[in-house]
């Protein structure tokens, strides 16, 4: 049963029978309703359990007397999960106009009745009769109609902690706008109902709105962008309407692309990084697990420069957006070929990593996690850290022995004679080593067998042993001495001797020898080694292993080596957590112990300490590393040891608790520095000022008596977690203090005037006898107006025009205005002079009552614009909150070093569904053009030719789909361009003019080749140019159509002959003479001839790629002027054009000029800093009627939002928006955007390298 079936009328109860899935499907009756149907529902007066989801209904009961425009739009815009339902259903005029007539005479009828009374005209009922008359006026006129209007919205969540969260944000927006709301209390069925897509309101909770009033209502402000001829970029997010548009409709017809950069950023080999594969954690070098990976699944090319395994089957360890710590999936490990140079980062605790330096890395800026490159990060900034990891390893874990121990001489296996005679019967005629085969009867018999020949006879006949079946099986050397079982639980025992024997430095073939003098550690390797049946003797100062099948063991694990080489045996990160202690407190106890107020462990071996800092993660425990030169007497020779330390009192009390020491003296003194007070100067939440400041700026007056608030403002204290949690939560509580004095605020803003209360008094005989009574000359004195009454005078008039209850109630409100100022740090001097001293004396009965009422309204005012404020005081109190309670950590960058590459030839990255990974020294987290296809293939349906100009081999699919051209331009490319090549003068153009344009034009190009020029040498060149033209005729008075340009050795020649050119000429060798020579030194040969037309530079060397963009854009250029039709230009990676003056200056003159000759610039560029440092960059920008951003990285957040005029919600939509998705401007419009493309689109215009494969594989099929 669907939850659906809820909402349909109810029916007579039938026999319910029941019914199997498997049985529905093999029925063929399942529905659309029983696949979205919840696994349960459940109803209760506050909500209803959809599932896993809690959803709660609210309907509006109040709105104010004037709505503004859009005012519904930041609950449309919350980022939270609601349906909203809204009802409306018109009234007819003719009943509503009887209504109003009824409703008038009553309403005109109180104000004769009071004024009869003589009362004070109200100036509430005055203003109800005015817009009831007006209403009707406009009613009669056909000018306004009246409807009945329900309001509904369904929130959901995942608990209802969140829900009450939700809840309160949206109470709080609306609020604040005079809008209220109720809960449906025991209606949530009725009000799910209502905002599911049903169209039924069964809560029939209507409020009259007339026309005006009801469209402010409607959440959708967006523009639309929806014209008669255009292509389609997208849908509108807010509306769902279609975005469609004609770029050549508007002023100019250039646009601008602004997106997230992609891949391309890298570790090297040597870098640790930890995984998770079948279950089983591992701590690996990323080099040795990308090339294996690659080895064992093959490769193919994610990227123009990177190639690797897609979905590898691993997983990193990561943080989610609530920065919590988790398992991420990998879904690329690929690698590239090694820059030149390297970036090291050292943090304050030792950690380490070493990236490339477009490598982005992770930094908490302004109490945000922001993604910079390598090269942006200074020292000082701080990176994240986990707190922890979840190794989750609960089952007890084994050693499959016939692997680990296949390539070792010298062993066998005894027990498998069953298992040989059912392969021998099997394969009786194969032989598989000539050397054993003649043994297998006596293998059958019960013979021991190599190891190595077993285990290829198992390969051989694709034998699958089964667990029970291993560990039937024994491994034993030649000599018979020393047995293991094949299938070896892990225990405690072996972590115990894996630490012991880590810190050797003699173990060989034959045996391992353990030096300690301390009795009880001897005793604990005796007993280690008793339990696990392993063979050895003591000697006067060892504990000999003689055991081979166990010393074979230790050398697979890694475990040999000299003392500097030593390192955690990879496979003890897949141990359960037991076997790690056990690990790790006898390794503490053998080299480490109590320093001071810290614990520390020592080791020659920096991979050592390096790998023992990520098992103490899997406790929780966050150590630091640092190094220690330690002088030998004897030898008078320095040494150099790392040492690990862990200090704070949560770090060492966990410590304590799930690890320990294994001596009694050592844990005594590990609880004597436990007990210490806790030093929070490490484990501290920095950068966080800004955001305490604005807090302080919209709420502070509510912030007083707060500790280290003040000092974390102003920069000069960190909080630990802990401070900044209890901060928050007192920030919190005091938000809802403030929240909790609304009434009181109303009353104090609904004190009466003075002028009222005497008018009423004067007019009314009853009451005037009576105050005259009660005030005697003082109430002549009021009705004269020759004062300001006081407050005494004030309390009797309203006591008696008013009524004793209302009189009580101003009284309250009057007493209650001394506290006001005071909870809001109101300045009671500054308002009235005379008022601090009147409330010092308790309100004297003599005091002004016009100074209260005005100090009244100065507090209410106050409040309203604080009240105003609170959703931003409570996103900054998310903010804070999410960072003291994140899995995070936060290490300062102590030291940035480049070095040079000099042996390595590939780095590597994964690719993370997180976009973040652990790696390193120690430990520490590091980071990892759609829309613009489809626009060409879109425009190129409508008569459009396209040209692109591609430096990263992006478009040759789509080139090769749609029959176009594509131009590979490098040193070795067989297409070539001239940059002397004239183009025929366009209609009205003289000869003069193209030859003139194209000398500034080459004067540029040769400023970029040459790496800047002086004025002197750009007279030179200039004049070089002209009479290297001159040499083949060509002049300005010239018909040049049919002459052969110069090339750029004739230019070298004539500049080399001239007075001051000879250096010139010599740095022009290499582009003439030189490796460069082949790229422009020769005739064009490329025909554009085509409507889609692109030129890849991807080849070409970085330091050429700006001059090669320069010259293709030039070549562009003069075929567009030959040739005048409708024509886009598409420029992607544009950041390279802006690295040279010239070269932006050209892409400005092309956005300017276009416009002419038919021609629309679309720029791209994934590197927002590189183009708008750029003086061209904001001219391009206002040049461009069309305008995307599409998703952002933090870093350049801020300066889109300044240039673009953003709003923050703008600027969260962009943060937060998947691929493909971000806001589209269009002229003064713009709108946010989700681009869309059809199945055939997609797979022509992807990136994805898992659609690339695919589509590679699908066209080798086909051949």
């Amino acid at each position: 049963m669907s939850f659906l079936d809820f909402l349909k009328p109810k029916k007579e109860e039938e026999h319910i029978s029941t019914i199997l899935p498997q049985e529905i499907y093999d029925s063929s009756s399942l529905e659309l309703k029983d696949v979205i149907a919840p696994s349960a529902l459940k109803v209760t007066p506050k909500g209803v359990n959809l599932g896993e989801k809690v959803v709660r209904s609210f309907f509006v009961i109040s709105y104010p007397r004037y709505l503004s425009e859009s005012w519904f739009a930041p609950i449309i815009n919350l980022d939270k999960v609601f349906d909203v339902g809204i009802f409306i259903s018109p009234i007819e005029t003719s009943q509503v106009l009887r209504t109003f007539q009824k409703k008038v005479a009553e309403v005109q009828s109180q104000i004769n009745v009071r004024e009869a009374k003589g009362l004070v005209r109200n100036p509430m009922l005055d203003t109800a009769y005015q817009d009831l008359e007006n209403l009707r006026d406009q009613l009669q006129q056909a000018q306004e109609r009246l409807f009945d209007v329900g309001l509904y919205v369904s929130i959901y969540a995942d608990s209802d902690g969140e829900l009450d969260k939700v809840e309160s944000e949206i109470k709080s927006i609306l609020e604040a706008k005079l809008v209220y709301v109720k809960p449906a209390l025991f209606q949530q069925e009725q009000g799910f109902k209502t905002t599911i897509p049903l169209g039924t309101d069964e809560l029939k909770v209507y409020s009259k709105l007339n026309s005006s009033p009801l469209s402010s209502l409607f959440p959708f402000i967006s523009f639309d962008l929806t014209s008669d001829k255009g292509i389609l970029y997208g849908i509108n997010r807010h509306n769902s309407s279609l975005v469609l548009f004609d770029r050549f409709s508007l002023e100019n017809y250039n646009s601008i692309t602004f997106a997230k950069s992609g891949a391309g950023k890298s570790l090297r080999g040597c870098e640790p990084v930890l995984i998770r594969r079948d279950g089983k954690t591992e701590l690996v070098n990323i080099g040795n697990l990308v090339e294996k990976t690659i080895k064992k699944m093959g490769q193919v090319k994610i990227d123009s420069d990177m190639y690797g395994t897609i979905d590898p089957g691993f997983e990193v360890w990561s943080f989610d957006k609530e920065l919590k710590g988790s398992w991420s999936k990998v879904s690329v490990a690929a690698r590239k070929d090694a820059p030149e140079e390297y970036y090291r980062f050292t943090t304050a605790s030792g950690r380490e990593v070493t990236t490339t330096g477009d490598h982005n890395m992770l930094v908490l800026r302004d109490g945000k996690i922001v993604v910079t490159r390598s090269t942006d990060v200074k020292d000082g900034e701080y990176i994240p850290l986990p707190r922890g990891v979840d190794f989750n390893q609960k089952s007890p874990s084994s050693l499959n022995l016939l692997e680990l121990l296949d390539e070792k001489s010298g062993m066998y296996v005894c027990g498998g004679a069953e298992i040989i005679s059912t392969i021998h019967k099997a394969y009786s005629r194969e032989y598989i080593e000539e050397k054993y085969d003649k043994y297998i009867p006596l293998y059958k018999k019960g013979r021991r067998i190599p190891l190595s020949y077993f285990n290829k006879l198992i390969k051989k006949y694709d034998l699958k042993l089964t667990k029970e079946e291993i560990s039937k099986l024994t491994i034993m050397s030649g000599s018979g001495k020393g047995k293991l079982p094949a299938n070896l639980i892990v225990t405690k025992d072996l972590g115990v001797l894996l630490r012991y024997i880590g810190a050797e430095e003699y173990i060989d073939h034959r045996s391992i020898k353990i030096s300690h003098i301390d009795q009880n550690v001897i005793n604990i390797i005796k007993k280690s080694c008793d339990n696990l049946n392993i063979n050895y003797f003591n000697t006067e100062r060892d504990t000999v292993i003689s055991d081979r099948p166990f010393i074979e063991l230790i050398h697979a694990l890694g475990g040999s080596g000299r003392s500097e080489e030593k390192h955690v045996p990879s496979l003890l990160f897949g141990f359960q957590s037991e076997i790690i202690s056990t690990y790790l407190r006898s390794y503490f106890e053998g080299d480490g112990g109590i320093d001071g107020t810290q614990i520390t462990a020592t080791s020659k071996s920096k991979r050592l300490m390096s790998e023992i800092s990520y098992l103490l993660l899997g406790f929780g425990i966050v150590a630091r590393l640092s190094k220690k030169n330690v002088v030998y007497n004897k030898i008078g020779r320095k040494r150099l040891f790392w040492v690990l330390s862990i200090s704070g009192q949560n770090d060492m009390s966990t410590f304590r608790d799930k690890i320990g020491f294994a001596t009694e003296i050592k844990q005594k003194k590990l609880e004597t520095i436990c007990n210490k007070e806790s030093n929070t100067n490490v484990d501290i939440i920095p950068t966080i000022s800004g955001l305490v400041t604005e807090l302080r700026l919209y709420f502070g007056s509510q912030l007083h008596n707060i500790p280290n608030i003040s000092a974390i403002s102003q920069n000069k204290f960190n909080p630990s977690p802990r401070e900044l949690s209890r901060l928050v939560k007192t920030v919190e509580e005091r938000l809802e203090s403030f929240k909790n004095v609304r009434e009181v605020m109303k009353n104090l803003s609904s004190l009466p005037d003075i002028e009222t209360l005497i008018s009423i008094g004067e007019n009314n005989r009853e009451l005037n006898r009576k105050l005259w009574k009660e005030l005697g000359s003082s109430w002549a004195w009021m009705k004269a107006r020759r004062g300001e009454p006081c407050l005494a005078n004030v309390f009797s008039l309203s006591q008696i025009v008013l009524g004793k209850e209302v009189s009580q109630t101003i009284e309250k409100s009057v007493s209650n205005i001394h506290s006001s100022f005071l909870n809001l740090d109101a300045s009671i001097v500054n308002q009235s002079p005379g008022l601090g001293s009147a409330f010092r004396n308790n309100l004297p009965s003599r005091t002004s009552y016009s100074m209260i009422r005005d100090s009244a309204n100065f507090i209410t005012n106050t409040y309203n614009s604080i009240l105003s404020s609170l959703p931003h005081v409570e996103g900054i109190l998310s903010m804070l909150k999410k960072l003291s309670s994140s899995d995070l950590m936060w290490d300062p960058v102590v030291s940035i070093k480049k070095s040079s590459n000099k042996r390595e030839k590939y780095v590597y990255d994964l690719t993370v569904d997180n976009e973040v990974f652990l790696s390193g020294t120690s430990g520490m987290f590091v980071h990892n053009s759609y829309a613009t296809k489809i626009e060409i293939l879109r425009t190129l349906m409508f008569d459009t030719s396209v040209i692109v100009i591609d430096p990263e081999r992006e478009y040759e699919y789509l080139a090769e789909a749609v029959g176009g051209r594509y131009f590979n331009i490098s040193l070795n490319s067989e297409h070539h361009i001239n940059p002397f090549e004239l183009s025929a003068p366009s209609e009205g153009e003289s000869f003069a003019n193209v030859l003139r344009s194209n000398i500034i034009n080459l004067v540029g190009l040769f400023r970029i080749m040459m790496g800047g020029i002086t004025p002197e040498e750009d007279a030179i060149i200039d004049r070089a140019i002209t009479e290297t033209y001159a040499l083949k005729d060509i002049t300005a008075d010239s018909d040049f159509q049919n002459i052969e340009p110069p090339l750029m050795s004739d230019f070298e020649l004539v500049l080399s002959g001239m007075e001051g050119g000879d250096s010139l000429a010599q740095r022009l060798t290499k582009y003439t003479r030189g490796t460069w020579a082949g790229f422009i030194n020769k005739p064009s040969n490329i025909d554009i001839n085509k409507k889609f037309v692109v030129f890849s530079v991807r080849d070409m060397e970085d330091e050429l790629k700006p001059i090669a963009m320069y010259i293709v854009m030039h070549y562009i250029w003069n075929m567009i002027r030959k040739d005048l039709k409708k024509r886009l230009l598409v420029v992607d990676e544009a950041w390279w054009m802006m690295k040279s003056e010239d070269t932006a200056s050209f892409l400005l003159s092309l956005a300017k000029r276009g416009r002419k000759y038919f021609l629309g610039l679309a720029t791209i560029t994934q590197d927002v800093d590189d183009f708008m440092k750029s003086p061209y960059g904001v001219p391009i920008i206002t040049n461009s009627s069309i305008q995307m951003l599409l998703k952002q990285s933090p870093t350049s957040m801020d300066k889109l939002q300044q240039t673009f005029n953003l709003t923050d919600e703008e600027k969260y939509l962009l943060l937060e928006s998947d691929v493909g998705e971000g806001i589209f401007f269009a002229g003064l419009k713009h709108v946010a955007i989700k681009i869309i493309a059809s199945y055939t689109e997609d797979q022509i215009i992807t990136s994805d390298p898992s659609q690339i494969l695919a589509i590679k594989n699908k066209k080798a099929e086909l051949e």
